[in-house]
């Protein structure tokens, strides 16, 4: 008995489902790669954003009280660590151009807050501008610290920090720093 081989001129339909079935995980994989580069960049471009304008809320904050100190109008923080109506404690919210009146008048934060908005100059607040998904908090808190041989000092601690959604997802980022007397008074 002879066998006689045939010569094939297709593809069976397992060798099909295979091609298909590989074809399928490697566009998918690719897929799902890209997707994810994509999530991570937007990601990151964000919280970059948000690291400076946390930074930049810090820095706000040390502007409003060295001006204070020069202004017409100087605050007196007393030494005993109360205060008048110069660096309130709270939440709040605060903006690039913002004066003690302006920081004031805007009010104190209520969650969720608003959204900063970024106006033609690239700078971030409250007024006009291209909406962004940014949004600041500044807490103000007077600390007393007690330090080696019973002496006392205060100090302004500022937290400032950055809300933004991506997708669904809420994230924050925080910053916080101390403001001492550096003066030669209390917060003057």
């Amino acid at each position: 008995m002879t066998f006689i081989e045939k010569k094939q001129k297709g593809f069976t339909l397992i060798e099909v489902m295979v091609a298909i079935a590989i074809l399928t995980l490697s566009v998918g994989g690719s897929y799902m790669l890209l997707r994810y580069v994509w999530n991570s960049a937007s990601y990151n471009q964000s919280r970059l954003i948000a690291v400076y304008l946390a930074q930049e809320g810090i820095e706000l904050v040390r502007n409003l009280r060295d001006n204070y100190w020069a202004g017409p109008t100087p605050c007196h923080e007393l030494a005993d660590g109360l205060y008048d109506d110069c660096l309130l404690p709270g939440d709040w919210e605060i903006q690039y151009d913002d004066t003690r009146d302006s920081f004031y008048n805007r009010g104190i934060f209520v969650a969720p807050g608003k959204n900063l908005y970024i106006n033609g100059l690239g700078y971030y607040g409250y007024n006009g501008g291209t909406k962004t998904n940014f949004r600041r908090k500044i807490n103000l808190n007077y600390v007393q610290d007690n330090i080696a041989g019973g002496a006392t000092t205060y100090y302004l601690e500022v937290k400032s920090t950055v809300y933004w959604t991506i997708r669904g997802n809420e994230y924050n980022f925080e910053v916080k720093d101390r403001l001492y007397d550096w003066f030669g008074g209390w917060l003057y």
